[in-house]
């Protein structure tokens, strides 16, 4: 993703679009991945554990929002 990202920057045609799709699709995958990790069936199953996340957080938008602030002030303290 980050190679995508920094190829897209290169001055191509459309790479705003591109970046900011690029970011809205990380930014869901790392929110699902840590909803899924929180989930019981994480232990045993994870298709099972990603899909109730993925599920949760599209029902759940405050709390999507949440977990991302919590990802984000976690990425800029360190």
């Amino acid at each position: 993703m980050a190679a995508d990202i920094a190829l897209a920057s290169a001055g191509l045609p459309g790479a705003p679009v591109f970046e900011g799709a690029a970011a809205l699709v990380a930014a869901a995958a790392l929110t699902v991945g840590l909803r899924a990790c929180g989930r019981p069936e994480s232990t045993t199953d994870w298709r099972t554990a990603i899909r109730a996340a993925a599920h949760d957080a599209a029902r759940d938008l405050p709390g999507t929002g949440l977990v991302l602030l919590a990802a984000t002030t976690c990425f800029l303290c360190t």
